[in-house]
C-alpha cells in the first residue's frame, strides 16, 4: 500500500505523482479550517496548492539540472513533506552534484523575488514598512490581522514565507536535504567519494542530534520526526555508497541464480496451484513452447486472479439462485416430481462454497504474464541493472541471445550474494 501514487500527468518527459499519504494532510487541514468558515477552507487548499507547485518546481529544477548531464529524471513525487525528483543514478563527479543539488533551491530563490515583485505590483501593504517589524510582535496590530485573514496580501505573504523556508530548510548540510549533497560534493574534491559521503553523513547525523534535543524540549514533535528521518537518511545514504562501490565491475552472470524453475506460458488456471508449489522466489519466468522467455508473473498476481474469478464465480451463483428457488442453493425447495431415491440424490449435504469453486475459471499463464517485464543479459553490468530497476519488479529473467532462460536475479537476496562474492574474490 505504501508505494501507491496518483498521477497527475507528465511534464518535459517526467511523471509527477502525489502519494496516497497526501490525503491525510489534505484531511488534517480540512479538520482545521472547517470551523472558520468556507473562506478559509478555500484559501487553506488554495495555499496549499500553490506551495505544492513551488515544490514541484523545485524538482523539476533538479531533474532539469541533472538532464544537462545525460541523467534522466524517472518521476517526482509529492509527499506531506515535500517532494522527491528520482534520479536514475546520482553523479560522481562533484561538480555535476553541486549543480544538481543546487538547482532545486535556486529555483526557490527566484520564485521569492517572482513574489516580491508581483507583491509590489498588484498586493497593497496593509502597514507602513517602517513599522512592521514592531507590529510582528502585536497580535492586534494591522499587520498581524492582516496575515490571519483569507486576503490577497496574506496569500501571497505566506506563499513567499514559505519558499524562503524552503530554501533556508534545504540548505542544511545533512541528507536527505540538497545541503548535505552540497556538502559532499565540496568535500569530495578534495577526497575520495566514499569517504566524503561518510563524513558527510556524521556530520548530519550530529546536526540531527541537536535538532532532536533542541525539539523535544521544546515540546516540538514534527520537528522531532524530522530530525529522526534525518538521521536514518545520512546513514542510508552511507550505506547506499558503499553498496554501489562494492557493485563496480559485477556483471550480471555473476550474482545471478542458475537453472531456474519457470512456468509454462499454456499452463491453464487449474493447474497453477501444483506449479506455484515448486515456484522458490516471489516472480519467476514464463517460458513460451520453445523455452523462449515472454515475460515474468508474480504470486501477488496469481493471488488477486483467483480471488477476483471466485468472486464473479459468487456472484453469479447468488444472481442463479435468486432466478431459480428450487435449485441446490436452496435446500428447503420442494421436489414435486421426483423420485425417493433422487430427492435423497439431491439432499446430500454440501458447503455454500462448494458449488462456487468448482465453477472458477482462473486465467491461464498465458493471459496473466507480464510481457513488459525487464529482461537481462548475462553482460549487463550491475550498477546499470540497478540504476534503472524498476520497484515493481523484484526478479528479473536473463537469457542468452536466443532469449532462452539461463538465470534470474532475485533483489532480495542480491546484497547477501554480493557480499559472499566480494568475500571470496582472492
Amino acid at each position: 500500500m505504501w508505494q501507491k501514487r496518483l498521477s497527475l500527468g507528465t511534464y518535459f518527459n517526467i511523471g509527477v505523482f502525489v502519494h496516497w499519504s497526501f490525503g491525510l494532510l489534505v484531511g488534517y487541514l480540512l479538520i482545521l479550517s472547517a470551523p472558520m468558515g468556507i473562506d478559509r477552507v478555500l484559501f487553506n487548499l488554495g495555499l496549499l496548492a500553490a506551495v505544492y507547485l513551488c515544490v514541484t518546481l523545485h524538482e523539476y529544477g533538479h531533474a532539469l539540472a541533472a538532464a544537462r548531464y545525460g541523467i534522466k529524471t524517472v518521476d517526482i513525487t509529492l509527499y506531506p513533506i515535500g517532494g522527491v525528483a528520482r534520479l536514475e543514478k546520482i553523479p560522481r563527479k562533484p561538480r555535476q552534484e553541486l549543480i544538481i543539488a543546487v538547482a532545486g533551491p535556486a529555483v526557490n530563490v527566484v520564485l521569492v523575488f517572482a513574489i516580491s515583485f508581483l507583491m509590489g505590483l498588484f498586493v497593497k501593504l496593509p502597514i507602513d514598512p517602517e513599522t512592521a517589524w514592531d507590529q510582528a510582535n502585536d497580535a492586534t496590530s494591522p499587520l498581524m490581522l492582516a496575515l490571519n485573514d483569507t486576503t490577497a496580501f496574506a496569500f501571497a505573504f505566506n506563499l513567499l514565507a514559505v519558499n524562503m523556508i524552503m530554501i533556508l530548510f534545504n540548505l542544511i548540510p545533512a541528507f536527505p536535504m540538497d545541503g548535505g549533497r552540497v556538502l559532499r560534493s565540496v568535500l569530495a574534491m578534495n577526497m575520495d567519494y566514499r569517504r566524503a559521503t561518510n563524513l558527510a553523513a556524521r556530520i548530519g547525523f550530529f546536526l540531527a542530534c541537536l535538532l532532536g534535543a533542541y525539539a523535544i524540549t521544546q515540546g516540538l514533535f514534527i520537528l522531532a520526526i524530522i530530525a529522526v528521518f534525518i538521521a536514518f537518511a545520512g546513514q542510508n545514504e552511507a550505506r547506499q555508497v558503499g553498496f554501489t562501490d562494492a557493485i563496480v565491475g559485477l556483471r550480471v552472470s555473476d550474482v545471478m541464480m542458475r537453472e531456474p524453475p519457470s512456468m509454462r506460458e499454456s499452463t491453464q488456471g487449474h493447474e497453477l496451484a501444483q506449479q506455484v508449489a515448486r515456484m522458490p522466489l516471489a516472480q519467476f519466468p514464463v517460458v513460451d513452447h520453445h523455452e523462449r522467455v515472454v515475460g515474468m508473473l508474480s504470486l501477488d498476481a496469481i493471488a488477486q486472479a483467483i480471488a477476483t474469478a471466485k468472486t464473479l464465480a459468487n456472484a453469479t451463483n447468488n444472481n442463479t439462485a435468486l432466478d431459480n428457488p428450487s435449485s441446490p442453493a436452496d435446500p428447503q425447495a420442494p421436489h414435486s416430481g421426483r423420485t425417493a431415491d433422487q430427492s435423497t440424490e439431491e439432499h446430500t449435504p454440501f458447503s455454500p462454497t462448494d458449488r462456487p469453486v468448482s465453477r472458477v475459471e482462473i486465467p491461464s499463464v498465458g493471459e496473466l504474464v507480464d510481457r513488459k517485464a525487464v529482461i537481462l543479459a548475462p553482460d549487463d553490468l550491475l550498477s546499470d541493472v540497478l540504476a534503472g530497476a524498476q520497484a515493481k519488479q523484484a526478479v528479473f529473467a536473463v537469457t542468452n541471445y536466443y532469449r532462452q532462460l539461463v538465470g534470474v536475479i532475485d533483489m532480495s537476496s542480491l546484497t547477501a550474494r554480493i557480499a559472499i562474492l566480494k568475500q571470496l574474490d582472492p
